[in-house]
Parts: C-alpha cells; sequence; structure tokens
C-alpha cells in the first residue's frame, strides 16, 4: 500500500500506457487482407495473387500489392515482366456497398473501389479532364487461414 501511495502518479501512468498499448494493437488487428486475381486475361497473366490490405478502424486502404505481370500468349506484348509495385496508405470512405479512394501515384490521378457485395476491384483513370475506366479489374475475397 506504501508503494501506491507514493508512486500514485507512476501507477497512473503506468496503467494509462498499458491501456495505450492494449488499443495499438486492436488498431493493428483490424487489417483485413484481400487477396485480389485479375478478371480479363486476354493481355495479361499475373504471376501472383494482388494484394490490398484495409483498416475500416481507421478508413485508410494501408497498401495495394500489385502482382508482376506477363504478356498473355498471343496478345502481341512481349519481353518478360512488369509491375509488382506496392502503393499506399490512402485515406478511404468505407460504406456499406463499396470502399472508395483516391490517389495519384506516378502522376496519375486515380479513383479506385471495391464493391463489397461482388467483390469487384477497379480503378478509373484521368485522362484528359475525363475518367476512363483502366482495362484491369480483379475479384477480391478476404484472406483466409486454411488451416
Amino acid at each position: 500500500m506504501i508503494f501506491i501511495r507514493s508512486r500514485g502518479g507512476a501507477c497512473v501512468t503506468l496503467i494509462a500506457l498499458a491501456m495505450l498499448a492494449a488499443s495499438s494493437q486492436v488498431v493493428r488487428a483490424d487489417t483485413t487482407t484481400l487477396i485480389c486475381h485479375m478478371n480479363d486475361n486476354k493481355f495479361w497473366v499475373e504471376e501472383g495473387p494482388t494484394t490490398i490490405q484495409l483498416n475500416e478502424a481507421q478508413s485508410t486502404v494501408v497498401a495495394i500489392n500489385y502482382s508482376k505481370v506477363h504478356g498473355a500468349p498471343g496478345s502481341g506484348i512481349c519481353c518478360g515482366s512488369t509491375g509488382g509495385l506496392s502503393y499506399g496508405p490512402f485515406p478511404a470512405t468505407f460504406s456499406a456497398d463499396t470502399i472508395t479512394w483516391q490517389s495519384a501515384e506516378s502522376g496519375i490521378e486515380s479513383k479506385c473501389a471495391i464493391n463489397r457485395l461482388t467483390g469487384i476491384f477497379a480503378c478509373q483513370t484521368l485522362l484528359n479532364g475525363r475518367w476512363a475506366d483502366n482495362a484491369a479489374n480483379y475479384t477480391c475475397n478476404a484472406a483466409q487461414k486454411r488451416f
């Protein structure tokens, strides 16, 4: 009891620090990873899944990790792999049906959305003052442990 009385301020500080550490771990635990695969493989073949990390509690797309791709047979696209880039974080809006965000990576302005009902991830790019659909879109599923 004497320890608590003489160190009351220190105890309160330690308790506050413990609560802060616990709450920061909860925020990290809210990160959801989506595994996404390209829907149209006429021109590109993905070399692995694209992943998207979301944190709804922080209204953030934490990271988008695009898979490398190479030209599909017969597409006329040659010369090895391209892509494999990561982007983020981005502030995002999480609604009941969609997750939306905008970015300007590599000087290209884009607006992207994930449809929470279908799992479709697609972006539009600003070209000559107009929004154009990107050629690739993805179907995403929440990553789950298999065993």
